[in-house]
């Protein structure tokens, strides 16, 4: 049988007939360490490097009062063909719930330039980059065991890395 990195309990309430005729061995969540994901010195561990690390503890301790909220869909495809309306869609929110934010770039690759460029087409008369400057770190890479426990809650779509 090929290997899926699904639980048991959910693989038999979303693939029943797979799991019956024994065609796909369920694992569960695979999980690496959080000393596997956290690098000491400036080399990536795949999950980004130290200086990385720094930058997002700096920007959490920032306000240690309101701890940010972890925003990411890494590996799902893009459920919006339109990045631009995504990005807009996601600061938007962050700034009418006056939430700070670590937005995982993923295969959106949601950023402050893609930001600049979705308000460049209309005028940023809400603020949007402004807030999102003092208010969001966008990364490629983040370490989900050392990051989930440190911020107020986590957005993602639920995919086997997060």
């Amino acid at each position: 049988p090929a290997v899926c990195a699904v639980a048991p309990l959910i693989a038999e309430t979303l693939y029943p007939t797979l799991v019956r005729e024994g065609q796909l061995a369920f694992l569960g969540n695979l999980v690496l360490a959080e000393e596997k994901q956290t690098p000491e010195s400036a080399e990536d561990a795949g999950f980004g490097t130290a200086s990385d690390l720094a930058e997002l503890q700096a920007f959490i301790d920032k306000d240690g009062a309101k701890r940010p909220i972890y925003m990411g869909w890494g590996s799902m495809m893009p459920f919006m063909s339109d990045t631009k309306r995504a990005i807009l869609l996601v600061v938007e929110a962050l700034q009418s719930s006056s939430q700070r934010a670590i937005v995982l770039a993923g295969y959106l690759k949601l950023s402050m330039e893609l930001l600049k460029e979705a308000v460049a087409v209309n005028g940023d008369e809400r603020g949007l980059v402004a807030y999102a400057e003092a208010n969001v770190v966008f990364k490629e890479k983040v370490p989900h065991e050392w990051l989930l426990k440190r911020v107020a809650c986590t957005v993602h779509h639920g995919g086997a890395g997060t």
